[in-house]
């Protein structure tokens, strides 16, 4: 059990994990018999000759070897080299930020970009939460035959099938080695864990873009893909992952309805539940349908998880930047600067930047600070991510001005930095949304 800082001010973590490893190894490494020269090789047993897993070798040219017995018994030896490993346990982690985020939400106060993102970027990572691992198995075989070198054999009592006699004595041994490397087992774990959270996430994207539903068929299929390949890294078994990773995307949004609750940290805990029954019922390993099930719903269901909860529609900054690169620009640097960004339905949107940001409002000449000291860039991008979330939320009005406000920090002359409300005024006509104004309107 741990308990640490996370990194974060004002954030703590704890986990309290058990880990278990089984490791077999057994293997002939060197084979017993006996060993002749170019003298060759005599053997006379009056009763019964038992070889398990040995030899009777011989250098020598076939004529040269005689071996006379009773009764004659050849048995092998099956080598195996195997280990298993996972963990599971529990996680904690509380962090003041999100807490204090997380109740201006709910009290429906006006968020900055950065309490949005804190929100959107630890609400599948806070709370109690299962701390699973995929497990990693890896199992190798082979067989150590008795042989008896060429040449001749006499069985006095009783009848044998010479044909059935092994006679490769070099070829016999087929040694095993140990397969179980601590460092190994815990960087394939570490792969498969990664490589689950980096394709969830990338369904997460593709399916907002194509509009796919969650239980949707499109994916169900591409959740029991990620869960399969992430198992197959782990521990060679493609389908102990591909039935619980779908298996929990068909049944997820039943989970939430029967459960009545959007929590990410319960439903992650019913996901792995989900998982792990799946996997018992098809005798595949239960611990691994939880990890992967899990996995699924945390990096994926519940990606961008408050705009589902709260009407809050997340724009991520990076997009909003590339945007902003992508907008046609005219009269740069100018009072007349205008942007336009279009998108692919045919709807457009035009800010008028330069009349906001190079030109004073009544209340920035009243005392409050002015744009021309903080990056243009910095006040676009809040400008543009709440404009974007009032035109996904649908929420713009048609033929109307919606006045919505933003939080965020300004400088002053001074470069004083204060925290201020802004005032962004969006008309919507059409396909057409127009952002007429922003300015700020009073100290937050």
């Amino acid at each position: 059990m741990s308990i640490q800082p996370t990194g974060r001010i004002g954030s703590i973590g704890g986990a309290h994990n058990i880990g278990e490893t089984q490791s077999q190894y057994a293997s002939v490494t060197s084979q017993a018999g006996i060993y002749a020269g170019a003298g060759g090789l005599t053997v006379d047993v009056g009763d019964t000759t038992h070889l398990t897993g040995a030899v009777l070798h011989s250098e020598a040219a076939p004529s040269k070897n005689v071996v006379k017995t009773g009764t004659l018994v050849m048995e092998d030896i099956h080598n195996v080299a195997e280990y298993t490993s996972k963990s599971k346990g529990l996680s904690y982690v509380y962090d003041d930020e999100y807490e204090q985020a997380k109740r201006k939400l709910q009290a429906k106060e006006p968020l900055s970009p950065g309490e949005i993102h804190t929100l959107n970027n630890l609400h599948n990572q806070v709370g109690l939460l299962p701390d699973l691992s995929v497990g990693t198995h890896k199992k190798e075989t082979s067989v150590t035959q008795s042989a008896i070198t060429d040449g001749q054999l006499l069985i006095t009592d009783g009848v044998i099938d010479i044909e059935t006699i092994n006679r490769d004595t070099t070829q016999s041994l087929h040694r095993l080695q140990d397969i179980f490397d601590a460092k190994s087992v815990k960087e394939k774990e570490e792969l498969a864990r990664l490589l689950s959270k980096n394709i969830n996430e990338g369904i997460h994207i593709l399916s907002e873009h194509k509009h796919w539903a969650e239980g949707s068929p499109q994916k169900i299929a591409l959740h029991a893909l990620s869960a399969g390949l992430s198992a197959q890294v782990a521990k060679g078994d493609f389908f102990a992952g591909a039935v619980a990773g779908g298996t929990n995307e068909a049944l997820l949004p039943k989970l939430q309805q029967m459960l009545a609750t959007d929590d990410p940290a319960v439903l992650q805990a019913a996901s792995a539940i989900l998982g792990y029954a799946t996997n018992k019922t098809i005798g595949k390993d239960g611990w691994t349908g939880a990890a992967l099930a899990q996995y699924g719903t945390k990096w994926n269901s519940f990606k961008d998880y408050y705009h589902k909860v709260f009407d809050v529609i997340f724009v991520k900054t990076d997009w909003v930047k590339h945007a902003l690169k992508e907008a046609l620009i005219t009269e740069v640097n100018t009072v007349n600067e205008r942007i336009l960004l279009e998108f692919g339905n045919g709807d457009t949107i035009r800010i008028n930047s330069g009349h906001a940001y190079y030109r004073d409002h009544k209340s920035q000449k009243e005392g409050l600070p002015s744009f021309k000291y903080t990056n243009k860039e910095d006040i676009l991008i809040a400008v543009l991510s709440t404009v974007l979330i009032n035109y996904e939320s649908g929420s713009l009005k048609e033929n109307s001005v919606t006045n919505t406000e933003i939080s965020m920090f300004l400088y002053d002359v001074k470069g004083k930095r204060h925290y201020m409300n802004v005032q962004v005024d969006i008309y919507k006509r059409g396909q057409h949304i127009d952002v007429s104004n922003f300015y700020p309107i009073r100290f937050a």
